[in-house]
C-alpha cells in the first residue's frame, strides 16, 4: 500500500507537481538546468556534478538516459542522484523521456554522516527511507510515483530538515520571481 506524502504546497507558481509521463527530452534538460540555476541563486545549492549520460544502441539510437551525480547544498547537505529515463519517439518525431528508476539520497557531511532522507526503487517498489534526528533509519514506506517529489522540492525538504523549518516556510522565504 502506497502512502501520500505531505509535501510543499505545489499550487504556488513554480511549485506545481511534475506531470508524470513522456516529456520532450531537450525541454526536460532545459527545465532541469533552469531549476538548478534558481536553487543556486537562492543559495540552497552550492554546486553539482549532475550529468545526463546518454546510453545508445549499437546503431546510435538513444536507448536511455541516466541523470547521475551529486548536489552539494548549504548546511553541508549532499544529495546523490541516480535517475534512469526511458526514451521514445512521439507522434511528432520528438525524442521524449520518462522516468523509470529513481534513487535520491540526502545526508549531512559530518562525523558520523547524518542521513536525512532517501527515495529509491532498489527493492523493486518505490519507497522512502525515514531517519531520526541522528541519522538512524527508523522505517521504510512505499511511495506512489505521483507522490515522489520533484528534485527541486527534495532539495528544499532536505534543507528544511536541517534548518528545522517547514517546507512551507522555506517557500515563503524565496524571493519573488
Amino acid at each position: 500500500m502506497a502512502i501520500e506524502l505531505q509535501r510543499a504546497d505545489e499550487t504556488q507558481r513554480g511549485n506545481r507537481a511534475w506531470k508524470r509521463g513522456w516529456f520532450p527530452y531537450q525541454r526536460y534538460v532545459s527545465i532541469h538546468q533552469s531549476s538548478m540555476d534558481s536553487l543556486e541563486a537562492e543559495g540552497l545549492v552550492q554546486r553539482d556534478t549532475l550529468t545526463f549520460r546518454e546510453i545508445r544502441t549499437p546503431g546510435g539510437a538513444l536507448a536511455a538516459v541516466n541523470l547521475r551525480g551529486r548536489i552539494e547544498c548549504c548546511e553541508r547537505i549532499v544529495i546523490a542522484v541516480n535517475k534512469w529515463l526511458d526514451t521514445a519517439i512521439n507522434d511528432w518525431s520528438q525524442l521524449v523521456v520518462q522516468g523509470r528508476s529513481y534513487s535520491y539520497h540526502a545526508w549531512v557531511r559530518a562525523r558520523p554522516r547524518r542521513d536525512l532522507l532517501r527515495y529509491d526503487d532498489g527493492h523493486g517498489e518505490l519507497h522512502r527511507h525515514f531517519f531520526d534526528a541522528t541519522g538512524v533509519e527508523v522505517g521504510i514506506q512505499p511511495v506512489a510515483l505521483d507522490s515522489l517529489p520533484r528534485l527541486d522540492l527534495l532539495i528544499r525538504e532536505a534543507v528544511a530538515l536541517v534548518q528545522g523549518t517547514s517546507i512551507a516556510e522555506l517557500h515563503r522565504s524565496q524571493p519573488p520571481s
